[in-house]
């Protein structure tokens, strides 16, 4: 079940008595009955502590998810609570898998690397289903998870703007090629808030519509948040975490309105005016006209440009293996391939789309599925937005 039938959220004097309850039972021999109420609060964690090790250490991220996927497994076996695996998005994401396994790895030029690669991937589907079946499922869970998101957010965007200003951020690091880093020490601050503050936005709002008529003060901060955000986000110099965050602050628009009947009117004048506002701040930043210039470039040169050179290179990819794909890590030595024969002139380690990535990967199946993941991903919000 994913965050698209929230019960209604109860008093604080109804959340006390129904911990103490929740207590009582787990500490009954039959606890293996009830056990979704005797999950550890830690499990909440997972999230805050995947989005911030991600910005400074992949590897202590794959720790944490590897200690997730156990937890989820060793749980799931000792309460026989294997519910997870009928969950949409799961199920699709471990058919993805099994069709690596079965399928492109058999088929790849060095089918045991590629086995060996794509066994990894495992990972995924089930932080996917740990995330999923452990946290989303409880309207409260999914509340203590993104309460420490807020001041991790709220400190970054405030950091970037003094590395903006200043030069540096507040531990040091300079701006690296035009590009603001804050404490993260690389150029990838507008992802950070590109993934991480687009999934806990999307998530506060599902919890919000998820109770009745009511704006939580949690989603009222996380849209508060957005407003220095959108500002700092186009003055990093990343152009596509700058659509992802103006797409889910307006979806997210939307769930205020559908919430707030009443003051409609008030708020689309607040959100006209927030828009010129902004408008007319980055259409004087240096940056913000530097990067929009050299967008332009290279939709114009786009067939010439890194990016037309990389889209070309993975549909030659696909075109000659679309029934199976060539496996995971695969792209960037055939691209090299390409690149020797002269047919590319420029390469890199992936084909920097998704939807790409997916068809190189794993052919058409692989990306049939992973549009069927999207929808899956997507529909319980829709469902949500309908019945409001």
């Amino acid at each position: 079940m994913l965050p698209g039938s929230f019960p209604a959220r109860p008093s604080n004097s109804c959340r006390r008595r129904q911990r103490a309850a929740d207590t009582e039972r787990c500490d009954l021999e039959t606890a293996s009955s009830f056990p979704h109420r005797c999950e550890s609060p830690l499990v909440s964690y997972v999230i805050p502590a995947l989005i911030l090790s991600f910005s400074f250490s992949r590897f202590v991220t794959e720790l944490i998810a590897v200690a997730f996927c156990c937890y989820l497994l060793l749980r799931s076996a000792l309460h026989r609570d294997w519910g997870w695996v009928k969950l949409p998005p799961v199920t699709i994401a471990l058919a993805a898998w099994a069709l690596l396994i079965l399928v492109v790895a058999p088929l790849s030029a060095d089918p045991g690397e590629a086995l060996e690669r794509q066994a990894a991937w495992l990972r995924f589907p089930l932080l996917l289903a740990g995330i999923a079946h452990l946290v989303l499922t409880d309207a409260e869970r999914v509340r203590r998870a993104l309460w420490p998101l807020l001041p991790i957010f709220a400190f970054i965007a405030g950091d970037l703007i003094f590395q903006y200003l200043s030069g540096a951020s507040v531990n040091g690091t300079e701006i690296q090629g035009g590009r603001l880093t804050s404490i993260l020490n690389r150029p990838t601050s507008g992802w950070f808030f590109g993934k991480g503050y687009f999934a806990a936005l999307c998530l506060a709002s599902a919890v919000s519509l998820g109770i009745k008529g009511v704006v939580t003060r949690q989603a009222l901060a996380f849209y508060l948040l957005a407003l220095p955000i959108l500002a700092v986000v186009p003055l990093t110099g990343d152009r596509s975490p700058i659509l992802l965050i103006l797409t889910v602050t307006a979806l997210s628009g939307l769930v205020i309105l559908a919430s707030l009947k009443r003051h409609r009117v008030k708020l689309l004048l607040a959100l006209a005016a927030i828009l010129l506002a902004y408008g007319s701040f980055l259409s004087h930043q240096t940056v913000v006209q530097e990067r929009s210039a050299l967008l332009a470039e290279q939709i114009e040169n786009f067939w010439h440009s890194h990016y037309g050179q990389i889209f070309k290179a993975a549909w030659l990819i696909f075109s000659e293996n679309w029934p199976s794909g060539v496996g995971v890590k695969s792209f960037g030595e055939l691209c090299e391939a390409l690149k020797d024969e002269r047919i590319v002139s420029l390469c890199s380690t992936h084909p920097h789309n998704p939807y790409l990535d997916w068809m190189v990967v794993a052919g058409l199946p692989g990306r049939l599925l992973w549009c069927a993941l999207a929808v899956s991903l997507i529909w319980p919000g829709l469902r949500l937005l309908r019945d409001r």
